[in-house]
């Protein structure tokens, strides 16, 4: 299937094909994908990653005046978040990032992103949290409008806005602001070996 027709089909509201929950969550992961940036140095710190995409009230009275379902629109927030998560673990930022990781870790990773109205726009916030007490120890947002088609612009906006959350993480780390409470400051890509990555496989919610 290619991607402009999938993207045409979610513009017009395709009620047969959306209603009926047709647009799974690999599909429209599959339109969004990329391939992230290797990151110039890394936090030498392992971290536990929550991350949660929602589309608010707003965003949601759009979908369904093309025809999408609850499920559609469920499948669509857990396509988003699994391209986040991607870019996390495979961009570097961190020496090993898991999707709701099991153990000990230095670090609890909570990305939060909102698809938005009034205007368009897509939100992204990061914080580092402790891992023990799970206290907020440092936070960053972005947000960038959507130019042009809503969704043909949606891969790219979520590519730049984390890009600059990295990086912002990545400006902080480099001067000790929060690894006091664990992991190491940041190396540069001849000083470690490739991260560690564990992504999760993406099932819709029912």
């Amino acid at each position: 299937m290619k991607r402009k027709q999938v993207f045409q089909w979610v513009a017009v509201g395709l009620v047969t094909a959306l209603s009926s929950g047709c647009v799974t969550v690999e599909m429209f992961k599959n339109q969004l994908a990329y391939e992230p940036v290797p990151m110039r140095s890394r936090v030498e710190a392992r971290v536990s990653l929550d991350v949660t995409h929602t589309v608010t009230p707003a965003a949601q009275e759009v979908w369904r005046s093309w025809g999408n379902g609850p499920e559609t629109i469920g499948n669509w927030e857990l396509a988003v978040r699994g391209v986040i998560i991607d870019d996390v673990v495979k961009s570097g930022l961190f020496a090993s990032a898991q999707a709701d990781g099991v153990g000990t870790f230095d670090y609890l990773v909570r990305i939060r992103t909102q698809d938005l109205r009034t205007p368009d726009r897509f939100s992204a916030e990061l914080q580092v949290c402790d891992w023990g007490s799970k206290a907020v120890v440092a936070s960053y947002k972005q947000e960038q409008p959507m130019d042009g088609s809503r969704f043909e612009a949606f891969q790219a906006v979520i590519q730049n806005v984390m890009a600059r959350l990295k990086a912002d993480v990545l400006a902080d780390a480099a001067k000790g602001n929060f690894l006091q409470h664990g992991g190491s400051l940041p190396q540069s890509p001849d000083q470690h070996a490739p991260p560690t990555q564990q992504s999760p496989e993406l099932q819709p919610q029912i």
